[in-house]
């Protein structure tokens, strides 16, 4: 058995090409014949996702998975934002920018279904300022290009105890590209078959390095089309009649005030086509999104800058620049109005019968009141720090300062005072399209409201690490270990125009944020390799946070095991934490529109005749939420064990197990639970938490003014679950070589309470909850030619939820869907390479789901069907 030895650190050749194949387990094209290249050259000591101690082992106790850019390549996708979520490991489905979305462009991954805010997202290892329009508490991959990416770690553990706050669900590194010599140039064209969204861009690539220094520059830039509603049939009414809208349309619905229980009465004006028979009586209704955005419009342009400077053969300069702007234009459905008239209103219907009534109406603003949001969103960061180079160890000092900033534009919302002024004029009638003859732009503009929204997230750091060996050593060898510090300062700014802000706005949500903290952490990492064959790791920090003023201290311990030549055993304990966002402590009052049921007059009906009864209509009212100064950080602990075997010399396997469990979960509560909890009697537990009702108003419909809500440490949750990977590799000697991998993750658990009286559900395999997913990767290489054909299965869940089933409430199910892409790609000996991608090339669609507005779930499916995309690349 040959042994390959770097600084002392001995390991067998077989199981170093082992661990090599299980943490590239998807690679396409061009990767595996370089990993075999790199294999047989000296093996230099790298710093692996999840440690800061220099190693020369890639298989560590922690479980990593590994995209490579030509996995990135293999997808046909043209973002990270779309690639990430296609990741078996976002178990619950990620967060993709769509229409009728505050944040517009923001997008996000989401690992084990915990929420992007427990998903720690860096850059090379270290932080980027948090997305502005999302309150920072999550970083905005959409404006990370995708040219600049060489790969992506994806750690499936909990890492607190070495990167601090929020990665309780794992971390995501991006990292860029470093070295490259000369330039390339390359564009791509994508289309779906299906229509709508396509995708145009390009980048440049320029790169150079003597003895002494590397400059590395990429260009990026890329426009995505919108898909509108009506461009596929889960989008259309005719196909999805959640689609339609019963009652409120740009002709109006309406009832006469007292008649509180049903009998509702379509305008006058009408179409016949458009009476809705419903059991609230006869609306007049609309397909609401036809021909608005589904997904934006988005032009993005970037660029990168690297450089590398050795000042001395011990002393390294290196510094990064990232600058990305994303504009977005999107469109969601005309604002909403509801309001009353009198009976002496000239608009009024019944004012020329025997009987003149005083009326409420329902009404879309269709023509007059439209809502069209365009994102002008920006990232510029930068990192700049030194590596000094000794025998004893690597000392690493980072400078590090990031801006996410947007600014949002959106047309329109209205006064609400104003607009009934000019209902009650008659100058504006709701039961007419755009509000009849008399609604002049003059009058239009009398009422409109233009939000203007600005938001910044700043983080300016400073790291200090030291990685080296102990000088001495136990059985095993040499003990590895790493100290460090770090200081951060974050500042969030969120600020609308002051009529947004002063409640008299509809439709205009949220409220101002501005704040600013800092923390200071410590942290030390230890390697020990006790024995040859067993090697111990413990790491530990302590993150000092002066908002919410508290600190908190997470540890780490894990084991790897060489059992034979051929097999590691590993298992790690982890805690974790995530810090209340400054937004969740000291932002503004802010208030927004959310849709429920009033349990208070629907629970007490059969549960048989809820769908037909008027008591159960959906209300639409304004919540109130404050933010909270006191709360606690979350706590995660998590427990991993696994193991990695190789087979035999071409085929390997890793097989994990994991779980963990969150307490003092934050949480903004939102309208249904806070309803469900003052039906239940239990709305004193909780500060914050109120319902205001007019109990004489006689419309039981309009009986709830406002509902408050705040952000809590509410109740916890639990989950756990087993990850797969199998990779295989065959030498076809002068037919060119295959590799197949296959990786898959089962969810056991995702255990939690809804409100503090309801029993503990467990949620896997319900809705958006699939239990399984999986991806068969293979690929064939011969000379210049590489092909790929990768499989990406989602397993089937119930549309209902657990507290949905007690009740009998039925939904439609999700059943499975596997998708295919393949993709072929050729490099010439002077004109470059082009690559012919197809994404889901048999055109795979989930089935229309009549249950949900968007007609599928958007978390966990895709309704693009197939796409083909060209890629031409040259190099000079």
């Amino acid at each position: 058995m040959s042994y390959i030895k770097t600084d002392g650190v001995k390991m067998s050749r077989n199981l170093l090409m082992m661990t090599i194949s299980s943490l590239l387990t998807a690679s396409s094209f061009n990767t595996l014949a370089a990993v075999e290249q790199s294999s047989e050259e000296e093996i230099e000591q790298i710093q692996i996702t999840g440690s800061r101690i220099l190693r020369t082992d890639l298989e560590s106790a922690k479980p990593v998975t590994v995209i490579t850019k030509a996995d990135i390549q293999a997808t046909g996708l043209n973002d990270i934002a779309s690639v990430l979520s296609q990741s078996i490991f976002n178990s619950a489905g990620s967060t993709v920018a769509h229409a009728n979305n505050s944040s517009g462009n923001f997008s996000a991954s989401n690992l084990r279904g915990l929420g992007s805010n427990r998903t720690l997202t860096l850059v090379n290892g270290r932080r980027v300022a948090g997305s502005s329009s999302s309150y920072g508490n999550s970083v905005n991959v959409n404006l990370i290009p995708l040219e600049v990416v060489e790969r992506i770690d994806i750690l499936r553990d909990g890492a607190s105890s070495i990167y601090g706050s929020d990665a309780m669900g794992g971390v995501i590194n991006i990292i860029t590209k470093k070295d490259y010599e000369g330039i390339q140039v390359s564009v791509n064209a994508s289309k779906a078959t299906q229509g709508g969204a396509d995708q145009t861009g390009g980048s440049l690539t320029y790169g150079t390095s003597n003895d002494k220094s590397s400059i590395l520059v990429v260009l990026e830039h890329q426009k995505n089309g919108s898909l509108l509603g009506g461009d596929r049939p889960h989008l259309d009414a005719e196909h999805n009649p959640k689609r339609w809208s019963n009652s409120y349309s740009p002709w109006g619905t309406y009832y006469i005030n007292g008649d509180y229980y049903g009998d509702d009465t379509s305008s006058p004006l009408c179409p016949e086509e458009n009476v809705t028979q419903t059991s609230y009586g006869e609306g007049c209704g609309y397909d609401v999104m036809d021909g608005k955005f589904y997904l934006p419009e988005i032009d993005k342009t970037s660029a990168f800058i690297s450089f590398n400077y050795d000042i001395s053969d011990d002393l390294e300069f290196y510094n990064t620049i990232l600058y990305t702007r994303d504009e977005t234009f999107t469109s969601s459905t005309p604002m909403w109005a509801e309001g009353t008239m009198s009976a002496d209103n000239i608009n009024n219907p019944t004012r020329t019968t025997s009987d003149p009534q005083s009326i409420h109406f329902m009404h879309y603003m269709e023509g007059s009141v439209p809502r069209e949001f365009s994102f002008d969103t920006s990232l510029f960061d930068v990192n700049t720090g030194i590596n000094w180079m000794s025998d004893e160890g690597t000392l690493s000092i980072n400078l590090s300062h990031s801006k996410d900033s947007f600014v949002q534009e959106s047309n329109y919302y209205y006064f609400t005072d104003k607009f009934q002024t000019a209902v009650d004029e008659g100058l504006y009638n709701p039961l007419a399209p755009a509000g009849g003859e008399m609604a002049t732009e003059a009058v239009l503009d009398s009422f409109r409201h233009t939000q203007h929204r600005i938001g910044s997230s700043i983080s300016k750091g400073i790291n200090i690490d030291w990685a080296g060996i102990a000088p001495f050593e136990l059985t095993g060898g040499e003990i590895g270990y790493a100290i460090g510090g770090e200081y951060r300062k974050l500042t969030l700014s969120d600020q609308q125009d002051a009529m947004s802000n002063s409640g008299s706005v509809k439709g205009a949500y949220g409220g101002d944020t501005v704040g600013e903290r800092n923390y200071k952490a410590a942290y030390v990492e230890l390697e020990l390799p006790f024995t040859e064959t067993l090697t111990i790791s413990a790491a530990t920090r302590y993150d000092q946070y002066s908002l919410p003023d508290q600190g908190q201290l997470s540890s780490s311990l894990s084991a790897r095991y060489e059992a034979t030549e051929d097999l590691i055993l590993r298992a790690s304990y982890s805690e974790g934490f995530r810090v209340a966002d400054i937004n969740e402590a000291v932002g503004e009052e802010s208030v927004g529109f959310q849709h429920f049921v009033d349990p208070k007059y629907c629970n007490p009906v059969p549960v048989e005749e809820r769908a037909d009864s008027p008591f159960c209509r959906d209300v639409n009212e304004a919540v109130r939420t404050f933010s909270n100064p006191n709360l606690k950080p979350e706590l995660s602990e998590q427990i991993s064990a696994g193991l990695a075997l190789n087979i035999t010399d071409d085929i390997s396997l890793t097989l994990d197990y994991w779980a963990m469990e969150i307490t003092n979960q934050i949480t903004s509560i939102g309208a249904k639970t806070i309803l469900d909890e003052e039906y239940l009697g239990n709305l004193g537990n909780y500060d914050g938490l109120y319902v205001n009702r007019d109990l004489n108003e006689q419309d039981w419909r309009q009986e709830i003014q406002e509902i408050g809500s705040t952000t809590t440490n509410y109740l916890g949750l639990e989950t756990s679950g087993i990850d797969l990977s199998v990779t295989t590799k065959f030498d076809l000697d002068n037919l060119g070589s295959f590799k197949i991998g296959l990786e898959g993750s089962y969810i056991l658990e995702y255990k939690f309470q809804e409100t503090s009286v309801d029993p503990v559900y467990d949620y896997v395999g319900y809705y958006n909850r699939p239990e399984f997913r999986a991806s068969l990767n293979t690929n064939y290489y011969y000379d210049n030619f590489q092909a790929f054909a990768n499989f990406r299965h989602v397993d089937s869940f119930m549309g209902e939820t657990p507290e949905d089933e007690v009740e009998g409430t039925q939904w439609l199910d999700f059943p499975s869907m596997t998708t295919l892409n393949v993709g072929v790609g050729y490099t010439f000996e002077d004109l470059g390479q082009i690559q012919l991608i197809s994404s889901n090339v048999l055109d795979k669609m989930p089935p229309v789901n009549t249950d949900l507005r968007h007609g599928y779930s958007y978390q966990i499916h895709s309704i693009m069907g197939r796409t083909v995309q060209l890629i031409y690349s040259q190099n000079f």
